[in-house]
C-alpha cells in the first residue's frame, strides 16, 4: 500500500475521532483522490466515513451522496456483473 494514500486515510480516521469532521472529509477525500488508495480495501469505507463526517456536521445531502457512492460500490463488487 501507499504510505501517502495510507496517511490520508489515517489522518481521516484521526480528525473524525477527534471531532474534525470537515479536516477529516479533506482526508477522507486527499485518500480517494490518490491513486494507490483503488487497490485498497479501505477505498470505498473512506465514502462511509465522508457520509458519517458529513452528517455529524448536518450538511444532510452531501451525507446522503457519499452514502450512496458506498452502497452502489459495495452493491458492485457484490454483483459484478
Amino acid at each position: 500500500m501507499n504510505l501517502v494514500a495510507e496517511s490520508n486515510y489515517w489522518t481521516g480516521e484521526s480528525q473524525y475521532k477527534l471531532g474534525n469532521y470537515e479536516d477529516a472529509i479533506k482526508a477522507y477525500n486527499a485518500f480517494l483522490l490518490t491513486p494507490a488508495a483503488l487497490k485498497s480495501e479501505r477505498y470505498n469505507l473512506a465514502n462511509y466515513n465522508i457520509g458519517y463526517s458529513y452528517y455529524k456536521i448536518e450538511n444532510f445531502p452531501e451525507a446522503l451522496s457519499a452514502f450512496r457512492k458506498y452502497v452502489k460500490d459495495k452493491m458492485h463488487r457484490c454483483y459484478p456483473f
